[in-house]
């Protein structure tokens, strides 16, 4: 017998009378599903898979469960399989497993193997949230929020982030803090706002602290503390955030919190930019187009403008409207102006519904 097997029978062996010796009593050993776990927290996984199985087999959801982990993520003595890991799930979900319905409603939401199909994932996770899982309220109450496979519902969202936050689940915190900061699903309460967002960023989630910032900037919830929001924006624009990116450009360009500084501010907005920031993409816009700080140049305000369209940003489409009827850095074309003037003025743009009443864009269209 090789030392190598003499090794393995003995860490058996001594796993063994470490479970005798903490106590596990004789009638856990008759249950098979504790006793495949057993070996599977000491690392003797081939061993512990036929307690598990035959537990599986015998009708147990958490052993069922546990086989599409295993196949899952794969398990020594047993080839990873994909396709039976969601048979097992599935079995163990329909054993009324809360824990299964959450997994699979990942698995639908992020397409990991299976065909993403949100809609299957909104189910799953309302099975699951409605048995109470924290985890599956707060994915339940996003894809509400964004209208992805339900139909959107941001009263619905808010109620079942509120219920998640309750539970101590930080994204949810972060989130319900937003939602009343906003004012979306339920009434807007900047105090109640800040009591969210401060926990979710005391516990390290990073939005929840950039939207805290914000809140301080403005005075909203809390004491207006400039300084206090200037390095938290700081903080957060190292670990990556666009917003705290184009807050810290805002602060620079208008002195506020530190000293005014428009060539950081200019560096900021652009690093923004590049991450997609539609308000950064705006203000840079508004920079080459006024010639704010920067030598007037159209061509690169109508890209940026462009950029910000792309992200929803009113104000952004009524500058390309305006572009487009004057001939600004493009041809003159009103049927491409009055098209910018009616996504503007359908984002809100108060100047834009007034521009579509007016002669000169009206009378080249029709």
């Amino acid at each position: 017998m090789t030392g190598w097997v003499k090794g393995i029978r003995l860490a058996k062996a001594v796993a063994l009378a470490a479970f005798l010796w903490t106590g596990v009593s004789a009638a856990a050993f008759a249950d098979g599903f504790d006793v495949g776990m057993q070996y599977y927290r000491a690392g003797l996984y081939e061993d512990a898979l036929p307690f598990v199985r035959q537990a599986a087999e015998d009708g147990n959801d958490k052993a069922m469960y546990q086989m599409g982990e295993f196949y899952f993520y794969g398990c020594r003595g047993l080839e990873r399989d994909r396709a039976v890991a969601l048979d097992w799930y599935r079995r163990s979900a329909e054993a009324g497993n809360v824990q299964a319905f959450f997994t699979l409603g990942q698995l639908y939401s992020q397409g990991r193997g299976v065909e993403r199909d949100r809609a299957k994932a909104a189910r799953y996770y309302w099975e699951a949230a409605s048995a109470g899982h924290a985890g599956a309220q707060n994915n339940l109450g996003a894809l509400c929020a964004r209208g992805k496979g339900v139909q959107k519902d941001e009263a619905l969202a808010a109620g079942w982030l509120k219920k998640s936050a309750g539970q101590g689940n930080v994204r949810a915190m972060g989130s319900y803090g937003y939602f009343l900061s906003e004012g979306r699903g339920v009434e807007r309460d900047d105090w109640e706002a800040v009591k969210w967002l401060s926990r979710a960023s005391a516990a390290g989630y990073r939005p929840a602290s950039v939207r805290l910032a914000v809140m301080m900037e403005e005075g909203r919830g809390t004491r207006r503390d400039a300084g206090g929001a200037f390095d938290i924006h700081m903080q957060m624009a190292r670990a990556g955030s666009p917003l705290s990116l184009y807050r810290l450009g805002r602060m620079y360009e208008r002195g506020e919190g530190t000293a005014q500084n428009r060539e950081k501010a200019f560096e900021l907005y652009t690093l923004a930019a590049q991450k997609n920031m539609p308000d950064a993409q705006l203000r840079l816009g508004e920079w080459y187009a006024d010639g704010i700080h920067v030598k007037r140049d159209d061509a690169k305000a109508l890209e940026f403008f462009r950029q910000a369209a792309a992200g929803n940003r009113g104000e952004a489409m009524y500058r390309l409207g305006q572009f487009y009827e004057a001939g600004r850095a493009t041809g003159r074309d009103r049927g491409q102006a009055r098209m910018w003037y009616e996504r503007a003025a359908q984002a809100g743009h108060p100047a834009a519904k007034a521009r579509l009443g007016e002669g000169p864009v009206q009378a080249g269209l029709n």
